[in-house]
């Protein structure tokens, strides 16, 4: 997520003035270290599918939630918190991922430590850990209900362990969502050529994917590549022979390319429209794409690739086309591009119609390149 997106989501989630399954506000870093531990850990265990955020520098909800910013006392650092939690002793070795990013707000600085959301819950430790009169006790499982976390004298009820290990396992899913969770981890799947062409998964072969028949695919990017030829294809997904969706895939540069169909956009409100194509990695297109990519080079092809951005959601997306509107001056300095130039050619001369400007996709890209780095 880039600085933009995150500050973005944070002054939401503050704008709130409530606390949630997936934020809690604390005021000030923590002076007991325990005391972090069982935060971060109650976080890690929340069954809501997002990233956890533990923000600090803001007031509790009776309080207002008001952004009182961070004082130097206590203040930590990302591998503060990387070396804190790497020297517990977590079952299994298994520890929450985290990261710290601090986000100015006005004349002030909030920090906030970011908990990854992951399959790999329940979280907790083997043995316990101390600081001053507060304990973190081993086999004990915290986890955060509602704006609640489990006392730390406590341990979560059963049923709502029950509920981590049935994501940890998978079998919190509907089957539609399942395979997709499953498409990110490529090297679990088989191919197999016959009649028709499939993939099928090693440990769960209940999940399948049924490539199916080609035709001719005349989309502007097949001009992106030496060979002009296009192939555009159904894949159906199926889960014991009950088919959940359905998603088109594509070949380029003949059979060299193989990709998901993108998406596409149009940026309107600058007196002109800007067409583009784009992924966006937690839909399931996103997921397909890079479950095709996975044994290929990107979108590359001897010396040729197509100009997609990939956004990390549509919010992502979003912010982005905003900054387009705000910021045009900065796309149209960017220097053509001579490869997207040659495809603007060979389209004239096949005397081909299109909505899109590939000089206008490739700076497109590469200003979406430079706004993920400069965040």
């Amino acid at each position: 997520m880039t600085t933009e997106a995150l500050e973005d989501k944070i002054l939401r989630l503050i704008a709130l003035e409530y606390e949630g399954e997936y934020w809690d506000f604390k005021e000030n870093h923590h002076e007991n270290k325990a005391d972090l531990l069982h935060d971060i850990l109650c976080l890690a265990n929340s069954i809501s599918k997002n990233d956890k955020y533990l923000i600090l520098g803001v007031s509790d909800p009776s309080q207002g939630c008001k952004i009182i910013g961070i004082q130097p006392e206590n203040r930590r650092t990302q591998a503060d918190l990387i070396d804190f939690l790497r020297n517990k002793r977590f079952a299994r070795g298994n520890r929450p991922q985290v990261s710290l990013k601090t986000i100015p707000v006005y004349d002030k600085e909030i920090d906030v430590v970011i908990v990854a959301d992951r399959s790999d819950k329940p979280y907790y430790l083997e043995e316990d850990y101390k600081d001053g009169g507060r304990r973190v006790s081993a086999h004990h499982i915290y986890s955060r209900q509602l704006d609640t976390n489990t006392p730390i004298d406590q341990s979560s009820h059963y049923d709502r362990i029950g509920d981590m290990w049935r994501e940890r396992f998978g079998l919190d899913l509907e089957p539609a969502k399942r395979i997709i969770e499953l498409l990110k981890y490529p090297q679990e799947w088989t191919k197999e050529y016959g009649e028709e062409t499939y993939y099928y998964h090693r440990n769960h072969p209940e999940y399948k994917i049924v490539m199916g028949e080609c035709s001719d695919n005349d989309e502007v990017y097949r001009f992106f590549y030496l060979n002009e030829k296009s192939l555009v294809g159904e894949s159906s997904f199926y889960f014991h022979g009950t088919k959940l969706f359905s998603l088109s895939y594509v070949y380029c540069d003949e059979t060299r390319v193989q990709i998901a169909r993108p998406d596409v956009s149009c940026i309107r409100g600058t007196g002109r429209e800007l067409w583009y194509m784009y992924y966006e990695s937690d839909s399931r297109n996103g997921a397909f794409l890079e479950f095709l990519l996975s044994s290929q080079n990107g979108f590359h092809s001897r010396d040729h690739e197509a100009y997609f951005p990939i956004f990390e959601s549509s919010r992502q997306r979003e912010l982005f086309e905003r900054y387009i509107l705000r910021n045009l001056n900065e796309l149209d300095s960017i220097p053509s591009n001579k490869s997207a130039e040659l495809v603007a050619q060979k389209i004239e001369c096949a005397k081909a119609r299109f909505i899109f400007d590939p000089v206008e996709m490739k700076r497109i890209h590469d200003l979406f390149i430079r706004w993920m780095n400069s965040n």
